[in-house]
């Protein structure tokens, strides 16, 4: 369930990408004949596929471990197409590095950040504070193979007012990927958010003149485009951990401000 086609992890709570080898050794090890699922609601994670295309989705309470400091991660998601990795998040480094922290942070996810806030309370080294991000109105919708996966947290409710609901497109030929972020309000809100997509170091990224969409260039040389229908999208610097060592990469926000009279 947690394995992009390159054979290596998902980047939730601080894991590494690891490789195929050490993989399939565990595997067989196990003996385990278990095969990927499209909705492990027990551990709070979807898988979506279609074609060539491959979308993980954290739709779970953030946990902690004596082997996981727990990261802010709710409702971030990773997207690859074949073996290569397109968006996905900055991952976490296994001894204590200056890193540490901010690689737990709301912000090193590919997902909407309120105030620069995380989304549930990270304390000093590991754990979470008494805010912690739940999920809810879960749902997995599919038509004709195309699938729709919808949640929301509360993670932001009592700071700000504001529940954010997240859903992702993913239609059956595997080309069409979209996603919609809505902030609804409990209260009066004066807020602003950003909305981040982490990129993996081998896609190159350029902004298209107006700042309403990006090109996304693989290593193949195939591309993608994002395009947003609010807001301009803008190029950052980001890091990747993913490899077990720190490289360079980009990101990918939308910047705004709510407003709720």
């Amino acid at each position: 369930t947690y394995l992009h086609k390159d054979g290596g992890l998902a980047l939730f709570n601080g894991s590494s990408e690891s490789s195929s080898d050490k993989t399939n050794q565990v595997l067989e090890l196990t003996h385990s004949r278990a095969k990927a699922v499209a909705s492990a609601r027990h551990s709070g994670f979807f898988r979506i596929t279609a074609q060539r295309s491959l979308i993980l989705f954290d739709v779970g309470t953030p946990v902690s471990s004596p082997l996981n400091a727990g990261h802010a991660g709710t409702l971030s998601f990773e997207f690859s197409v074949n073996r290569h990795r397109l968006i996905v998040n900055c991952g976490g480094l296994p001894e204590n590095n200056y890193l540490t922290e901010s690689l737990r942070s709301t912000a090193a996810h590919s997902t909407l950040t309120v105030y620069n806030t995380h989304s549930s309370d990270i304390l000093p080294i590991s754990g979470f504070g008494t805010r912690r991000a739940h999920c809810f109105n879960v749902r997995r919708r599919e038509d004709n193979r195309n699938v729709l996966v919808e949640a929301c947290h509360n993670g932001y409710l009592d700071l700000f007012g504001l529940v954010h609901h997240r859903s992702i497109y993913l239609a059956n030929d595997g080309l069409d990927l979209r996603g919609e972020d809505v902030l609804k309000a409990s209260r009066k809100t004066d807020y602003n958010f950003d909305i981040r997509f982490h990129l993996h170091p081998s896609i190159k990224a350029s902004l298209t003149k107006g700042g309403q969409s990006v090109l996304l260039q693989l290593p193949t040389g195939r591309g993608w485009r994002m395009r947003v229908s609010d807001y301009k999208l803008s190029l950052e610097e980001s890091i990747y951990v993913g490899s077990g060592k720190i490289e360079s990469t980009s990101q990918i926000v939308i910047s705004g401000h709510h407003t709720h009279q």
